[in-house]
């Protein structure tokens, strides 16, 4: 088995095969990639205050 590691070491992994350029890779829509980004965050700011609500409310009238 170290013997087969040691053959395969040599070989390129899978990072080192190709040179990617993000800002420069056809299909990149950043105006959608912040549009996306703040539904998420707006998502999590409503998605907290709801669960932060429920919480009270169960605190108040299950006590």
């Amino acid at each position: 088995m170290a013997q087969h590691f040691q053959e395969n070491r040599s070989e390129k992994t899978m990072a080192e095969k190709h040179d990617l350029a993000y800002t420069t890779a056809s299909g990149n829509d950043y105006a959608a990639h912040e549009q996306t980004y703040e539904g998420f965050i707006k998502l999590v700011k409503y998605g907290s205050a709801a669960v932060i609500a429920i919480v009270a409310l169960m605190a108040i009238f299950l006590t």
